[in-house]
């Protein structure tokens, strides 16, 4: 978990704090206005603070990328709906700017993408369908990615 200081930027998730009912995405940035070591109050629309929120509910940064791992055979037809429809559901989470969905037919393009890109994500969303002479490649190197965080 990390350590939060007041003044950081955090994401907070709207259920927590009955003055964010009314906003467009599940989860608000915000900055913290004070701290203990249990939970913080953060600054809310119109000057507000919030009541204590327990620092485990906070997130320091979000990032979603979708990742359509296609074929010609399958794409049009199955992943690319399905594709659409979990970024349409990411982006009742956060807001637009922070998650992305790119599309891959090859480990080698996936590669090129996460060297250049792989530090704006904290989550990502892989959506394929099972094909031993790609698959396995694929998920040797995701995992990695995610070990190894594949720093040039």
């Amino acid at each position: 978990m990390p350590a939060f200081a007041v003044g950081d930027r955090v994401y907070v998730p709207c259920l927590l704090v009955p003055d964010l009912e009314d906003q467009d995405t599940a989860l608000y940035r915000t900055k913290i206005s004070s701290i203990n070591a249990r939970s913080a109050t953060v600054e809310v629309p119109r000057g507000a603070v919030s009541g204590p929120i327990g620092v485990g509910r906070l997130h320091s940064d979000v990032g979603i990328l979708i990742i359509n791992i296609g074929d010609f055979v399958s794409e049009a037809a199955l992943l690319d709906p399905l594709a659409k429809s979990v970024l349409q559901f990411c982006r009742l989470l956060v807001p637009d700017d922070q998650v992305i969905a790119v599309k891959v037919r090859s480990v080698a393009e996936l590669k090129a993408f996460w060297i250049k890109n792989h530090r704006a994500y904290t989550h990502v969303i892989l959506i394929g369908h099972e094909n031993r002479d790609w698959w396995l490649p694929l998920a040797w190197m995701v995992t990695s990615i995610f070990q190894h965080k594949m720093m040039p």
